[in-house]
């Protein structure tokens, strides 16, 4: 009997979990406009973003052990992404520029590459990832390993700045009146590589 209530009791916390962040994402796409849903609507889905950031205890500090537990369970357990069981992913155009500085003083530019077509959308999902990530730390790590990647194509640099920028399309009213979608920067990154010889290993 008590195991049943255990069960019970442990299924009702990963279910309300769940439920929470499928709840959470679907409110971060409608209240950013990315549906034909009325703008009118924005505000309550941005509202029930704030509620839903609640229950799965995202207010808290970073240092709180509820939010670390929290948190680990639902990455560990795949409800992280819970709004990708239920619909196909919907990222937001973030973009990633590499601007690549050789030691001769010439200036390059580089896209993060793929080489499969099912890489595109792991790409997507991945910048779309690094672009909502709240804790700079981390965000900045995750930038500087795409960054190593297009180092290891551009050895002879020295500087490579990574930029991480928000492609903003215009809501359906907006683009019904002409306008276009804009670009807006948010992050910047230097990083700084040692120029490997013939001897090196990147």
């Amino acid at each position: 009997m008590r195991g049943s209530f255990l069960y019970l009791a442990a299924f009702g916390v990963h279910f309300s979990l769940l439920v929470a962040g499928t709840f959470r994402d679907t409110a971060w796409v409608l209240g950013h406009g990315y549906t034909l849903l009325p703008d009118s609507l924005e505000n309550f889905w941005k509202q029930t973003e704030r509620v839903t950031e609640a229950a799965l205890g995202r207010t808290l500090r970073n240092s709180n052990p509820l939010r670390q537990g929290v948190v680990a369970y639902t990455y560990s357990s795949g409800i992280e992404g819970a709004y990708m069981f239920f619909a196909p992913g919907v990222p937001s155009s973030f973009k990633l520029v590499f601007e690549v500085h050789n030691a001769s003083g010439a200036v390059e530019y580089d896209l993060p590459r793929i080489h499969e077509p099912a890489s595109a959308v792991r790409l997507s999902t991945l910048l779309d990832y690094v672009g909502r990530t709240e804790y700079a730390p981390l965000r900045e790590l995750m930038v500087k390993v795409l960054t190593y990647s297009v180092w290891q194509r551009h050895p002879s640099a020295s500087t490579i700045r990574a930029i991480l920028g928000y492609i903003e399309e215009p809501t359906p009213a907006e683009a019904r009146s002409g306008k276009k979608e804009s670009y807006r920067v948010l992050y910047a990154y230097d990083f700084t590589f040692a120029p490997s010889t013939d001897s090196d290993t990147p």
